[in-house]
């Protein structure tokens, strides 16, 4: 049975904060997309990235407690993404609104479904230990013994710095 997106803004049955034609124009400007191709997949994508993004611990409360998504949401201080943090006049979402880096975020984590990117994103992972052998094998260890990110439960880089400030905890902070 075909996926059928659901985007209504609090609604009982949301299952994506974007539409697949938002999520289109999103990667029209973006390099290394070859993966989103297929209008099931994508759907199917999406719909994965939006379960994913509920497990998050988001800052503020839902709006409704019938909303299928965890957003909208009230009280939640908008953030400067360009490092000045929080004003001294916040200014907070509207209860009708879906933050765009949540949407961005959506994309990106869908697109990194349809990627497969688990063995790429363990060859970025730290070395820990390195070992050679005298028949001239050679073992390698990398931090999370072999997990990726995803495996892990952790979201990937990109998605993660999308959401900073949105998510409770997560801050990124620059060296």
């Amino acid at each position: 049975m075909p996926i059928t997106i659901t985007t209504t803004v609090g609604g009982a049955t949301s299952n994506s904060y974007v539409s697949v034609s938002d999520a289109d124009t999103y990667f029209e400007s973006r390099l290394n997309t070859s993966a989103w191709t297929g209008d099931d997949d994508k759907k199917k994508a999406l719909v994965m990235a939006a379960k994913r993004l509920q497990d998050e611990q988001w800052r503020g409360s839902r709006v409704d407690d019938t909303q299928a998504l965890a957003w909208p949401r009230y009280d939640v201080e908008k953030y400067d993404n360009a490092g000045s943090g929080y004003g001294s006049y916040p200014t907070y979402y509207d209860t009708d609104e879906i933050p765009q880096p949540v949407k961005d975020a959506q994309c990106e984590l869908a697109l990194f479904y349809l990627q497969n990117t688990a063995a790429e994103d363990e060859a970025n992972q730290a070395i820990v230990e390195e070992a050679a052998f005298d028949s001239n094998a050679v073992r390698v260890k990398y931090a999370n013994a072999g997990q990726s990110r995803a495996q892990s439960g952790q979201l990937p880089l990109r998605v993660a710095r999308l959401l900073q400030g949105l998510v409770r905890g997560n801050r990124l902070v620059r060296a």
